[in-house]
């Protein structure tokens, strides 16, 4: 079978090891600097995550589910950021896992009877979320204490790619309803349904497309806002006013931010349904799988880019810890982000300091600009998360086939498909 391979991990690039006589700015100042530019990106992520997590009868509580993210994503990139091979690494709560989540909180909210409190349905996805965070920290964890780090470079490529490829998939679908808001539950190749998430994936097909000429760390969060200021534009020639535009379920209603920071009270604790979180444990057996894999593909990415050898089972055994902490506080899963921590390399210096910065900033982004998200288009938002399933597509699927023999992507196309299975 075709295996993932990769080059030698090269010397690292003269702008990361050259030496200067010239005064270089403190440690403080670039880290400052780089958490302001990371958190101008994150903080957008950060609201999509929420928006489609928290939609539909949990909307009312996405500022207090923001207390729990904020939390948890200090406590990760904090951890992460100080003890992985490289200091200075940028933990995010990854959309990967965050594509299953979506999946898990819809089919439990579906499963709870209408006699269960919105306090309770609350306090059950919260409690999963912290229970998908913990397994995925033990999984890691386990994975590098077993040395399994290693085996990154031996993953059959069809089974990899098929995984990946199936995980695009939910990805997309989660953009698609994230897009058509409360028309989702119906039928999404209805015309109201197909005009709402239409502009979603088309934008989602231009960010990748321009993103492949473009390299360029602004080009979604641009896309975004340029996509935003299109629709009203439009809107406005039109006639239709704000208020019509999100009457119509074209924006996100006004964000509810919690008046404390209180952890869940002893009465919603005592709601839980249990039962309704241990039958979706096979989904959290595949957010455990997926999330290591994509951490050891990202790891390796990253690897390459700063030229110089990694070890993947610390940086397991290290992200395991901080998922299995950030769990215990209600925090999302997650890992490395290649893309984020290259920018955290660009002074040559490893910026251990940033990732905490990043986790604080992109949270007082989050929490005082909640009024903010009644003028987001949820294609916008949608979008975001589409495109990441857009790119999994093309990059494991569409791509690979002219370098695979019928027997190898026949292999790909099953896996795909029974992830998909599993997965919605």
């Amino acid at each position: 079978m075709d295996t993932i391979t990769r080059s030698k991990p090269q010397p690292l690039p003269a702008s990361l090891t050259t030496k200067t006589k010239t005064a270089k700015p403190s440690k403080l100042l670039d880290s400052v600097c780089n958490s302001v530019t990371i958190s101008l990106i994150e903080a957008p992520w950060w609201i999509a995550m929420l928006t489609l997590v928290f939609a539909g009868p949990l909307q009312a509580y996405l500022g207090l589910g923001s207390v729990y993210l904020i939390a948890g994503s200090v406590i990760s990139m904090t951890i992460v950021a100080y003890f992985s091979s490289w200091k200075g690494a940028i933990w995010i709560p990854q959309d990967v896992p965050t594509a299953m989540l979506v999946l898990i909180s819809g089919k439990m909210l579906a499963e709870m009877p209408g006699s269960v409190s919105m306090d309770s349905k609350f306090a059950t996805v919260i409690v999963s979320f912290a229970i998908a965070s913990m397994l995925t920290g033990l999984g890691m964890y386990l994975a590098g204490s077993l040395k399994l780090g290693k085996f990154v470079n031996l993953l059959p490529m069809p089974v990899v790619a098929g995984f990946l490829g199936g995980t695009g998939c939910l990805l997309l679908l989660g953009g698609i309803k994230s897009a058509t808001g409360d028309l989702a539950s119906g039928d999404l190749l209805a015309t109201d349904a197909v005009i709402r998430w239409l502009p979603c994936v088309a934008l989602a097909l231009f960010i990748y497309v321009a993103g492949r000429r473009i390299k360029h760390s602004l080009l979604i969060p641009a896309s975004m806002l340029a996509a935003s200021l299109l629709l009203f534009a439009i809107s406005g020639l039109m006639g239709v006013s704000v208020g019509e535009l999100m009457a119509e379920g074209w924006l996100f209603n006004a964000a509810v931010v919690a008046d404390d920071f209180s952890l869940l009270k002893p009465k919603q604790l005592h709601g839980i349904q249990w039962s309704v979180i241990f039958s979706q444990s096979h989904h959290l057996l595949i957010l455990v799988i997926a999330s290591v894999i994509s951490m050891l593909l990202n790891n390796s990415g990253f690897e390459l880019f700063v030229g110089r050898k990694l070890d993947h089972d610390k940086d397991l055994r290290t992200t395991g810890i901080a998922n299995l902490l950030a769990g215990m506080v209600g925090g999302w899963p997650g890992y490395m982000s290649p893309a984020w921590s290259s920018l955290n390399t660009k002074q040559g210096r490893q910026l251990p300091l940033t990732g905490i910065l990043v986790a604080v900033l992109s949270g007082l982004i989050l929490w005082f600009a909640a009024d903010f998200l009644a003028y987001i288009p949820r294609f916008v938002v949608g979008s975001a998360v589409a495109y990441v399933g857009v790119s999994f597509l093309f990059d494991w699927v569409v791509f690979p086939v002219k370098r695979l023999s019928w027997k190898a992507f026949s292999v790909v196309v099953c896996v795909m498909v029974g992830v998909v299975v599993l997965g919605v």
